[in-house]
């Protein structure tokens, strides 16, 4: 049984695909929240036992507790309700919240990053370390490491032997969330380009959106990009899932250099 439906089509790089019925992918909400609204969010995230700050998207908020990094970007993060993309806790709540209405949650491990699992936490040798991570001597206890090509923690050193956690490394922990739901995004063309420069990195998406059919011009940055093979899947997926258009264009865009463009540059 086949679950297409052939008025809907689906073009890039000049092939066509063809995708389910999305007509009601985007939701027009009002100030309440619920799954495939798109907002902006402040936060802040604690270790609720210690009350350590762990990560926060707010300039003034590392500044106060001595976590500011010069080239890091606060601005405040773009997230679809009910995508499954935050931890459960954190979705959860923020389907209730309302913009503007600062929140604070206790979120357990459960609906965090899980308990920690015993399973998990290995001794290997150091000459295997070593041989598997480059400049190991300068690594030290809570430093990731690579083994066997996995991402842990190390944890332990002695007698010749390491001790690596390959839980998350906020598994176990009890964690605060401070927010606040700053914009939520309901124009559709708005909402379609925030989505876009948020999964691929890039700015300068033109969206044009018009009797049943939405038109992207991709930025030029984007040709340069060698991730873009693997950022082109998602990318129609995100169009799949949260454009009503019944057929929808990807447009790359190359000028032609004028006459007196190509004296000035000889």
């Amino acid at each position: 049984m086949s679950l297409l439906n052939d008025d809907q089509e689906f073009l890039i790089d000049g092939l066509s695909f063809r995708f389910p019925d999305i007509s009601t992918a985007f939701r027009h909400v009002g100030d309440s929240m619920e799954d495939g609204s798109v907002v902006r969010v402040e936060y802040a995230l604690f270790d609720a036992d210690s009350d350590a700050l762990i990560e926060t998207n707010k300039e003034s908020i590392a500044k106060d507790h001595e976590r500011y990094e010069e080239n890091h970007n606060y601005a405040p993060m773009l997230v679809v309700i009910g995508s499954g993309r935050l931890i459960e806790g954190f979705d959860e709540h923020l389907s209730s919240a309302e913009v503007g209405q600062s929140q604070s949650i206790i979120i357990p491990p459960e609906k965090g990053y899980g308990v920690s699992d015993s399973e998990l936490i290995k001794t290997i040798s150091l000459d295997k370390l070593a041989a598997q991570n480059r400049d190991v001597e300068h690594v030290g206890i809570g430093s990731p490491i690579y083994v066997d090509g996995r991402v842990g923690t190390l944890t332990f050193v002695a007698a010749g032997r390491a001790r690596v956690d390959f839980n998350h490394p906020l598994a176990g922990k009890t964690l605060k969330y401070e927010y606040e739901v700053v914009e939520l995004i309901e124009e559709e063309t708005s909402r379609l380009t925030a989505l876009l420069e948020a999964e691929s990195n890039h700015s300068g998406f033109e969206v044009e959106i018009a009797d049943g059919e939405a038109s992207i011009t991709l930025p030029p940055a984007v040709r340069y990009d060698h991730n873009w093979s693997s950022v082109k899947p998602r990318i129609i997926n995100l169009l799949r899932e949260h454009l009503d258009a019944s057929r929808i264009v990807l447009r790359e865009v190359y000028e032609t250099p004028t006459a007196s463009a190509q004296d000035e540059e000889e």
